[in-house]
């Protein structure tokens, strides 16, 4: 299950409208606790507004992250997603993919290449081609599209769909990838799959919580110099102003760069300088053994400490690819790299003893040890 390159694209390319104002200080999960009141307000205010019925159908009116209101079924059945990241939070909330009208054609290459066509194998009739001309999207007639703003990446979509008078429902980037609870809590409103969010908000409160308390029981520590890798081509990693960044601070160890975008591109000469000893790779086809061999075109990272000590590592997939710009599964990519970083402390097979207790408790899926291997990618890692 290794991520694709160009599937991640989307993904990769929304991170570029994080600014440093979207990442708060401390710890991303512990927004579950920290921002609890301003969640709820925001799911407030995305409730049943004037319950009414059209035919059998019971519809309430919601107000979007932009602050729009629409009329939506309390409980959509015919669903279209475009940001592939809230396309499997619809799935992981639903406990389904039954009301699924339609995928993107990347987000159908994460059902295939992930989890989900194991989970969910009845969704692989999904049509991805409704996706790409908002018309036909109208023709299918759809209870309901979850869009996002900001950055521009979907600016076409939503004036289209604004004009064809699709109900749309809209995720702000802003809140997307600096307050992620609050996604989640609107999303368990919109879809009536409250106690749902709420139970995936306490996954991320408790993870966060015990690694937290355990980091603060190893005392003073030297802090471990990390890579974590976005691009490997052009030489980019995950800086400050990610929540990836903010999962490395979390746990103690040191980033490339304090820079406070979410990723920043770095020579070859400061790579060697910083000398990474771990090094872990998100968007990229490239394998850990690719470094080992030095194989990467145009880069030699033969010395680099991480390479020498055989410390690189693919970030792992489970229904989603952990290691992307907003993943409602990134509280597991830190319980994953604190065993990565501190494996007498949070030993692997504890953090793969939880994954099944996620998946299990999310998804009533029973994960084979075969499954879960290749989920982590140890095979690719050398593990």
């Amino acid at each position: 299950m290794r991520p694709k390159k160009m599937r991640q694209m989307a993904a990769f390319a929304m991170a570029a409208v994080m600014s440093a104002g979207m990442i708060p200080t401390g710890s991303i999960f512990a927004l579950a606790e920290e921002s609890t009141e301003a969640a709820t307000e925001a799911a407030t205010e995305a409730t049943t507004e004037a319950g009414t019925e059209t035919g059998d159908v019971a519809m309430h009116t919601v107000t979007d992250l932009e602050g729009n209101e629409l009329e939506v079924p309390v409980h959509p059945q015919r669903i279209a997603v475009l940001p592939d990241a809230i396309c499997s939070l619809t799935w992981l909330l639903e406990g389904s993919g039954d009301d699924m009208l339609c995928l993107t054609e990347s987000s159908k290459g994460d059902w295939e290449d992930y989890l989900g066509h194991l989970v969910y194998p009845d969704m692989a009739d999904l049509r991805t081609d409704l996706m790409d001309n908002m018309e036909e999207l109208a023709a299918a007639d759809p209870d309901l599209v979850i869009t996002m703003t900001g950055g521009g990446w979907y600016d076409d979509q939503n004036e289209q769909l604004a004009a064809l008078g699709i109900p749309t429902y809209a995720i702000t980037s802003e809140a997307l990838y600096g307050d992620p609870v609050t996604v989640i809590q609107s999303m368990g409103e919109l879809l009536d799959c409250k106690d749902r969010a709420d139970q995936l908000i306490s996954y991320m409160q408790d993870t966060d919580s015990y690694i937290d308390g355990k980091i603060e029981e190893l005392g003073d520590i030297t802090p471990q110099r990390v890579y974590n890798a976005v691009w490997v081509d052009d030489m980019k990693a995950w800086t400050a102003g990610s929540i990836n960044g903010q999962i490395i601070k979390d746990l103690k160890a040191e980033n490339i760069s304090e820079d406070e975008a979410s990723s920043t591109a770095f020579s070859m000469e400061e790579i060697l300088n910083y000398d990474p000893e771990v090094l872990i790779l998100s968007f990229t086809d490239y394998q850990p053994q690719d470094f080992y061999d030095n194989k990467v075109p145009g880069q030699d990272w033969s010395t680099v400490s991480a390479v020498v000590n055989k410390k690189v590592y693919g970030a792992p997939v489970c229904m989603q690819g952990w290691a992307q710009s907003f993943s409602a599964e990134k509280f597991l990519y830190k319980r994953w790299m604190a065993s990565i970083l501190y494996p007498d402390t949070f030993p692997m097979s504890e953090t793969e003893d939880y994954i099944r207790s996620y998946l299990k408790d999310f998804y009533n899926y029973d994960i084979s040890d075969d499954q879960i291997k290749e989920c982590m990618r140890y095979a690719d890692n050398g593990m």
